[in-house]
């Protein structure tokens, strides 16, 4: 996945990029946010916007961005310039290399966040199944931003696997749902909001 985004991001000829995977959506409204946040504030070269994320277009949660935490990779719209100075994703990762290298590059990049709501991330995805390989990756992810090697451990193992073993008894929906209690400064419930054009991809 990560070679395909690279050789993309390699010959497009715009001055920004914002790159959606399978299950990733515009929410109404998407493109012109996006301009109009870009053009406003010409300072900064990324800009990280809220998602909502569910299940089968069916919105459950809120997710906002945060400056030490992880950034929804399909709510980052980022100045091209960035990944010709700072390179590409790293192709030996198969699901945090956007994470790893955005890690990296906040600290190097002017860079802007917004409560707005941008995307819709389906949790049925490739990223949101656990395995060792998974738990690995994961581990990556949180030594990169920062956390402490038994925090990464906790976060890249123990609590995907809890997870995964809760979704088999609870289901999806419901773990999903419990995010927003266990950590509600990061999601918060969805309450009125629309679900996701499906023609806006």
């Amino acid at each position: 996945v990560y070679a395909a985004q690279n050789r993309g991001i390699a010959v497009a000829d715009g001055k920004w990029i914002q790159i959606l995977g399978a299950g990733d959506r515009l929410l109404p409204g998407g493109r012109q946010l996006m301009d109009s946040v870009v053009t406003a504030s010409p300072g900064f070269r990324i800009h990280v916007f809220g998602q909502v994320t569910g299940l089968e277009g069916s919105p459950i949660n809120i997710q906002r961005p945060s400056p030490r935490g992880v950034w929804p990779h399909q709510s980052i719209v980022v100045a091209s310039e960035v990944h010709h100075v700072h390179g590409g994703y790293d192709t030996t990762l198969r699901i945090v290399a956007d994470q790893v290298f955005f890690a990296k590059v906040r600290h190097l990049e002017p860079w802007a966040s917004h409560d707005d709501l941008l995307t819709y991330y389906d949790l049925s995805g490739l990223s949101s199944r656990f395995n060792l390989k998974t738990g690995k990756e994961l581990y990556l992810k949180w030594r990169s931003l920062g956390r402490s090697a038994p925090v990464s451990a906790f976060r890249g193992f123990l609590s995907p696997w809890a997870r995964s073993l809760l979704e088999r008894i609870l289901g999806k929906k419901r773990v999903a749902s419990l995010k927003r209690f266990i950590n509600p400064i990061a999601y918060e419930q969805v309450g009125s909001m629309p679900p996701p054009d499906r023609a806006c991809r």
